[in-house]
């Protein structure tokens, strides 16, 4: 499932997501790819995926601070149980958020967040259990605070992976283009949304252009 807009916080109660995969122009059956429920100030609370057999790849659920940062995570992943509580600190004249894994002595994960002059997120840092740089997001903003472009960059500091986003002139993210090191097209995204603003089909393509799978995401208001 992919991640809701913070736009909608609010009005969502449930997503439901179902993907078609394509072969040569031809949809296949049409699977349930995952779901998300949320509170009513829009947090997701609980999250769910399933793989292409329809067997639960993920199922974990949520808390979060007065803050609306998420300090525990409790679930499955790979059929591996997990049990996740974060600790914040902020160091205001760097405007740097650090987030630490607390309760598991020999996991050493770690988040580093790095805020522009809007507070933004223009970094995201992260490291590994062994303490290790896992990768690092840059991220840049339009002017009316939507991201437009996310830059993935490896352990030496190389772009991995970078995605454009492209928006409508009701600045809705219309199109996402994903790029490799290379800045060789890997896939784009064509995103529609209903009368309310809410996305509701994503289309994929591959690099040359053909569609190979299409998502529906069904929603539950309160």
């Amino acid at each position: 499932a992919k991640p809701i807009e913070m736009s909608q916080s609010g009005k969502i109660k449930f997503r439901e997501d179902w993907v078609y995969h394509y072969i040569d122009g031809n949809a296949g059956v049409r699977q349930k790819s995952g779901y998300e429920r949320y509170d009513d100030f829009g947090l997701k609370i609980e999250e769910a995926k399933f793989n292409t057999e329809g067997k639960a790849i993920l199922e974990a659920t949520f808390t979060y601070d007065e803050y609306a940062r998420e300090i525990q995570a409790i679930g499955y992943e790979n059929n591996v149980s997990f049990f996740k509580k974060w600790t914040y600190t902020f160091d205001d004249s760097k405007k740097v958020l650090t987030k630490t894994l607390f309760n598991n002595s020999v996991n050493h994960e770690k988040w580093i967040y790095k805020f522009d002059s809007a507070g933004n997120i223009c970094e995201k840092i992260n490291f590994n259990k062994d303490g290790e740089l896992n990768f690092k997001y840059a991220i840049s903003y339009t002017d009316f605070n939507k991201t437009k472009e996310l830059i993935e960059f490896d352990t030496n500091g190389k772009q991995y992976e970078k995605w454009v986003y492209i928006y409508s002139d009701r600045n809705l993210n219309t199109e996402v283009i994903h790029y490799n090191s290379s800045n060789e097209i890997l896939h784009t995204y064509l995103n529609r949304y209903d009368e309310n603003g809410l996305l509701q089909e994503v289309q994929t393509y591959d690099s040359e252009n053909k569609l190979i799978e299409k998502t529906i995401s069904v929603y539950q208001y309160y």
